[in-house]
Parts: C-alpha cells; structure tokens; sequence
C-alpha cells in the first residue's frame, strides 16, 4: 500500500466538506491539513500514526499520547511550559498594574491611564493570542479549523495594533508634558 499525495480536487473538498473523495477500495493517503497517515479500509477506518517520519521535508514526532508532533516530545514539554509560564507571568503583572493604578490614588492621572489601557491590551494578547500560538507552535499546523484560524489572526493582528497605537499615544503624551 503506498503513499499518494490527494489531488486538488481533494483537497478541496476536504477542506469545503471535511471529507475525501478517494477512489479505490484500500487507499492510503497524506492529509496536507493534518499531516497524518490515513488508511481509507473498506472494513474499518483506522488511523494511523507513523512513529518518527518526514512528511513534505518536515520531520514529524509521534508522542506518548497519540498526537502527531512537530517536535520531539521532550522539546515540545519545554515549550509548553515555557510558552506557559510567560502567559501566566504576562496576565499576572499586567494585572498588578491595573490594580496599583485603580488602588493607590496618586497613581490616577492621565498617563497612567494609557499604561493601564496598554496592561489590558497586553492582557487580551495572553488570553486571546498566545494559547493558540503554543498549540501551533508545538503541533506545526493548525487544527482547530478555519473559525477559530480567522479569530486568531484578527485577535493577534487587532490586540498588536492596539499595543503599537497606545504607545504612540504614551509617547505623545510625555512629549506634550
């Protein structure tokens, strides 16, 4: 049984209808959305996942929990971790300055108020953005289909623009002061 790569054709309707339109009996084929190995069975429709391959020159891992990698195990721990970490660090002072300038009375002033305006947009950047950003990143594609893609891209592209225009606004603040 080899491997063929679908056609077009396939790929599109795969991707308009999430399924294939393989022709034969016993077919096994690359899905280019998942980068998994697919046994189209005329008895039973398993999956299945190569250990350690290279699929179009990318180098996949498979992990101890089934799900097809693009890096090796290990690494991808460590990034989740780290790529973790950071988020949690980001909500949690972003946070402490929202809460220092809305406690401590001297602190209410007007720029301020744009730091405080730049901690949410950074806030809105670890809760919207940067989950999806770790699950591509150690997965090497994208799973979770065309809706959550598109709100993803608008999050990241809307919360950053968002960040570069508050600081602008900072920085023509302290040059009017």
């Amino acid at each position: 049984m080899g491997v063929i790569m679908p056609s077009t054709e396939q790929t599109h309707d795969y991707i308009d209808n999430g399924m294939w339109t393989a022709a034969g009996n016993s077919t096994t084929f690359v899905d280019p959305g998942c980068d998994v190995l697919y046994s189209n069975c005329t008895n039973d429709s398993a999956i299945t996942h190569p250990a350690n391959t290279t699929i179009g020159g990318q180098q996949w891992y498979m992990s101890s929990l089934g799900v097809l990698l693009a890096m090796p195990e290990w690494e991808a721990a460590l990034t989740a971790t780290v790529l973790s970490l950071i988020i949690v660090l980001t909500l949690v002072g972003n946070a402490l300055v929202i809460m220092s300038v809305f406690t401590y009375r001297p602190l209410r002033s007007a720029p301020n108020f744009f730091i405080v305006s730049l901690a949410v947009a950074d806030m809105t950047v670890a809760i919207l953005v940067l989950p999806l950003n770790v699950a591509y990143s150690i997965l090497g594609r994208w799973v979770l289909g065309k809706l959550v893609c598109e709100f993803w891209v608008t999050s990241d592209v809307l919360c950053c623009t968002g960040n570069d225009d508050r600081n602008v606004m900072i920085m023509i603040n302290i040059m009017i002061m």
